[in-house]
């Protein structure tokens, strides 16, 4: 048997919580569906994302590679505003940190690729959660996209469900 302060406390908390009666299933409200966005709601979203990690880049010049992924990684939290577009921001942030990783990993700075490695799985997860096409990240920073795209398309097959 229970103490008498532990029965105490279940009685209230069902109380509090309306009692033992259960709302039948056709009765419950269905859950608010995800709105639908638009493509260009979507893409000025991912540039202000991409906007805002762009900053980023400063630190792998002055500071290295691991303030850099820092400076991602925060910007990437900051960006979010709990509304509907906090993902399509996220991939902004997401995706200019993968790319600043892959460029200056390539220029050898140490530790800018496992940045880049760290960044991509997060950013294929909402690329593909969102929906948005390769293409469409070409105009978030000015660079030679297609190769860019190549090489993302070679580092996520590298990436179990990439």
């Amino acid at each position: 048997m229970k103490p008498f302060y532990v029965q105490m406390l279940l009685a209230l908390l069902i109380l509090l919580n309306g009692g033992c009666r259960s709302t039948p299933v056709e009765d419950r409200a269905a859950p608010a569906s995800a709105p639908v966005l638009s493509v260009t709601a979507i893409d000025a979203a991912m540039q202000e994302g991409a906007d805002f990690a762009r900053p980023c880049g400063n630190q792998i010049d002055h500071d290295g590679a691991a303030e850099f992924v820092d400076c991602v990684r925060v910007r990437a939290r900051l960006v979010r505003r709990q509304d509907a577009l906090d993902d399509a921001r996220s991939l902004g942030v997401w995706y200019v940190g993968w790319l600043l990783g892959e460029i200056n990993g390539g220029f050898g700075v140490e530790d800018a690729q496992a940045g880049a490695d760290e960044f991509l799985p997060r950013l294929l997860q909402l690329q593909k959660q969102i929906g948005v096409e390769d293409a469409r990240f070409c105009a978030l920073l000015p660079t030679s996209c297609e190769r860019m795209i190549a090489r993302k398309r070679e580092a996520a097959s590298g990436i179990v469900g990439g």
